[in-house]
């Protein structure tokens, strides 16, 4: 004897919808011909959205996804990587403007170092370079503690004190 499964098992839920839309009683319920009973049964073989089945965005968009699964796969997976360039993008440029900030105040302090030798700063004193270097050097600690790298500024105005001037200043970092 062959077993036959309850209707539940066999018959999915939008085929079971056609089945019922085309038994109802009410005349204005049921598909108005047998043509349009013959589109629906076509549509739910090809994967679109039947009429005898209460139409959601849900239910439209599962059909699509369903039938588009490549493209739909390809689309998430280019919005995905849009939003990671994005947040890479986002990190860069956030670095990139502390990074500016840091060189902004490192070229104003060693601007502001030569002005010095400026005849309105000077007030009529003859400022020489190393005058200006060794200045230089002993606000590195004051002014840049915890900003620009330190031993980078020190070594800058100790370089070019030693070899614009052939002086030898004991060194006073490693």
């Amino acid at each position: 004897m062959v077993q036959v499964p309850p209707a539940s098992e066999k018959i999915d839920g939008e085929l079971d919808n056609i089945v019922l839309m085309a038994m109802r009683k009410e005349l204005g319920e049921r598909y108005r011909s047998a043509r349009e009973l013959a589109d629906d049964i076509t549509a739910y073989l090809n994967g679109y959205p039947v009429r005898a089945k209460t139409v959601t965005l849900a239910y439209r968009s599962a059909k699509f996804i369903r039938r588009n699964r490549a493209a739909v796969a390809f689309a998430t997976l280019a919005i995905a990587a849009l939003i990671v360039f994005n947040v890479g993008m986002a990190i860069l440029a956030k670095r990139a403007r502390s990074q500016q900030a840091i060189a902004e105040r490192e070229s104003g302090f060693l601007s502001s170092i030569f002005a010095a030798s400026m005849p309105i700063q000077a007030r009529g004193n003859q400022v020489t370079a190393r005058d200006l270097l060794d200045h230089g050097v002993q606000r590195v600690d004051r002014e840049l503690a915890g900003g620009i790298p330190i031993r980078i500024a020190k070594r800058v105005c100790q370089f070019a004190s030693e070899r614009l001037f052939d002086l030898h200043v004991p060194r006073m970092f490693p």
